[in-house]
């Protein structure tokens, strides 16, 4: 599964510094930052930890970063939760849209109403991402009840706060585009004027200790209980990809996966991965995406990568792989 990848590194940095600019911890987060940018992971989780256990919810927001991207720690989806619940609970946007986005893809346990939570709570303070994904749960009515007017609404503010980036506008702009499809003029008219109307909210802080939170976040994987539509939803697919027999999957940043595209990759000359069949490059495109990336014929160069090696694999059962094989080789 392809994604963006030329501007990550920058991105982080910029994030990074701009969360810690403003905490009370000045020298060591300095050196956390000098640290970061020399990616010197180790040193950085050495000098954030006993910040975060201190309550600073940048050092908590940015604990959790590490952990589920395995970056200078072992990767471990319960202790990024952790972090980011911590920093969420004080009121950081991109904390609980992430903490959200784990219960949304099972990297805790899957739980819907707990993803819209915490979607909410960024999306009401003007988190672009958040808001673009509470708006799918409303369209899908996955975790709160399906309300078209609403998805519309969520869509349209999402597509506004993307408005410097035409790439991630688009993807919301097909978002609010495939919603208003179902909908009357009069609901469209509604769902406009309430975002016009719209405006950011403030939240109380609560912080809570460490131990609190232990027994609620187990890690979980992705099973064959799920459908195929939810297992690809979790796995972020839809993002992606366009993915024929998924209506809402109309990602453009990857190749689409249908079978001819499929097969016209696996027979590529340029194809130097390890699978002897059609069935085995699916399955090595899902758990190892490196091994070759696809060539964009519109834009003149590769699709860029940016998921890790075998990320998929530590959240697909065997069972759950084979499933999503099998529907994209019908």
């Amino acid at each position: 599964m392809k994604q963006m990848n030329k501007p990550l590194t920058f991105i982080l940095s910029l994030t990074f510094l701009f969360l810690f600019s403003g905490s009370v911890y000045g020298d060591d987060l300095k050196d956390a930052i000098d640290a970061f940018n020399r990616k010197d992971y180790k040193t950085v989780h050495r000098l954030l930890t006993p910040l975060a256990e201190r309550g600073d919810a940048s050092a908590q927001y940015n604990l959790g970063q590490m952990y589920r991207k395995g970056e200078g720690v072992p990767l471990n989806y319960k202790e990024a939760a952790k972090w980011y619940r911590l920093a969420a609970e004080q009121g950081d946007a991109s904390a609980q849209f992430n903490l959200g986005k784990m219960y949304f893809k099972a990297q805790v346990p899957l739980n819907y109403k707990e993803a819209a939570k915490w979607y909410r709570l960024a999306a009401d303070q003007g988190h672009g991402s958040a808001q673009n994904n509470l708006g799918w749960m409303y369209r899908e009515g996955e975790g709160v009840p399906q309300d078209y007017v609403l998805a519309h609404m969520w869509f349209n503010l999402a597509a506004s706060n993307s408005a410097s980036n035409p790439l991630e506008g688009l993807t919301e702009k097909l978002n609010r585009n495939t919603v208003e499809k179902k909908m009357t003029p009069s609901q469209i008219e509604k769902a406009k004027e309430m975002a016009r109307n719209w405006k950011p909210k403030t939240q109380k802080v609560r912080v809570r200790p460490l131990e609190e939170l232990d027994s609620e976040l187990e890690p979980a994987v992705v099973t064959d209980e799920e459908l195929v539509k939810k297992i690809i939803i979790i796995m972020g697919c839809d993002l992606c990809h366009k993915i024929p027999g998924i209506d809402f999957a109309v990602g453009i940043l990857g190749p689409a996966l249908s079978l001819d595209q499929i097969k016209s990759s696996f027979n590529n000359p340029n194809y130097k991965g390890k699978a002897k069949d059609l069935r085995e490059y699916i399955e090595e495109s899902i758990l190892n995406p490196s091994a070759y990336v696809v060539f964009n014929d519109l834009e003149g160069e590769t699709y860029p990568n940016i998921h890790p090696s075998n990320h998929f694999g530590q959240m697909l059962s065997d069972k759950a792989l084979n499933k999503i094989v099998d529907f994209l080789m019908k």
